[in-house]
């Protein structure tokens, strides 16, 4: 389906986000949990100081692993912890189980976006229904990339001077996908997000033997996503 912006324009589709965010605030302010309200606003400055930094770091090769997992933390995995500790408030769970779920929740948001940066790479054009190779046609540096970037020599360079040119063009992105290949970037950035998802898992299970937990179908919903993350090809 195509995308808001292709329908209704830039100015309406940003106006139309601005909205919906003021209305989640408005929904959670309703629901008389105001530490949650306090994290959500907490997030939302997460979220923005991570993406100036990403925007800061478009189109510069130097950074590292470190800084991309900066960025990931405050853009992706802030969310996604945020939304499990809301949902454990919301159900009266206590303090040792929302830590619980929030840990769930920031290792599996890193395992998200570490699986979309893969995809990116290494996935299939038509069934994510874009072009590979977005992130590095823009300048950003993902978890498979920063790999690559350490264990080739010369590669650094060569892309560092294709985008100071204004672009990676397909020749020199088949050759980056090679390499991400031969220097095991690939393989390694699999065996991240499936470390990630297994220590998400783990907080789960612990997570299902705190007293008073029983039999909640919620942590079964919770466990089918964790297991699907590491393994989606879109």
């Amino acid at each position: 389906a195509p995308a808001a912006r292709m329908i209704y324009g830039n100015a309406a589709s940003i106006f139309t986000g601005d909205w919906l965010l003021v209305e989640a605030l408005v929904r959670v302010r309703r629901t008389g949990l105001y530490d949650v309200l306090d994290r959500a606003l907490g997030v939302l400055t997460e979220m923005l100081d991570a993406e100036a930094l990403q925007l800061d770091r478009r189109g510069k090769l130097d950074g590292t692993v470190s800084d991309y997992m900066r960025v990931v933390q405050g853009k992706t995995a802030s969310l996604f912890r945020w939304s499990l500790f809301a949902g454990a408030r919301a159900g009266g769970l206590d303090e040792r189980s929302c830590r619980l779920l929030e840990l769930f929740g920031e290792k599996l948001g890193i395992a998200f976006q570490v699986t979309d940066d893969l995809l990116d790479v290494d996935g299939d054009a038509d069934k994510l229904g874009k072009e590979l190779f977005g992130d590095l046609r823009e300048g950003k540096a993902t978890y498979p990339l920063s790999l690559v970037l350490d264990r080739k020599e010369g590669l650094r360079a060569e892309l560092a001077a294709a985008l100071d040119k204004g672009g990676v063009g397909a020749d020199l992105a088949g050759r980056v996908a090679v390499a991400m290949r031969e220097t095991g970037a690939v393989e390694d950035t699999k065996k991240l997000a499936e470390s990630l998802v297994n220590e998400a898992e783990k907080a789960l299970s612990e997570l299902a033997g705190q007293p008073n937990m029983g039999d909640r179908p919620a942590l079964g919903a919770l466990s089918a996503v964790a297991s699907t993350i590491a393994a989606r090809r879109k």
